[in-house]
């Protein structure tokens, strides 16, 4: 099992990279047509939502005492199941 701070620093490193990620899928944005531009800026907000719903959930990880940070896992690991399926979704547009 991982402990906070192994936790913290995984869903750190996802995060990282869907923002990567993100940026990449903005510039690819500005290339496509205007009418598919705004269902796609529609999408990518819906994400930046999820993903400060992840960040916040991260801090609140982050910030909770070593023993009790488990109970906030099973509620970010479904805050992350969203963001990570949103991510999928969105990306299946441009493959």
């Amino acid at each position: 099992m991982l402990t906070r701070d192994e936790y913290v620093e995984k869903k750190k490193g996802q995060l990282d990279d869907w923002n990567a990620e993100m940026g990449v899928l903005e510039a690819t944005i500005l290339k496509n047509k205007q009418a598919a531009k705004k269902n796609i800026r529609a999408q990518m907000e819906l994400i930046r939502i999820k993903r400060q719903a992840a960040e916040k959930q991260l801090g609140s990880i982050k910030s909770a005492a070593q023993d009790t940070w488990h109970h906030l896992k099973v509620e970010t690991d479904n805050v992350w199941l969203a963001l990570k399926d949103s991510m999928t979704e969105f990306r299946s547009h441009f493959s």
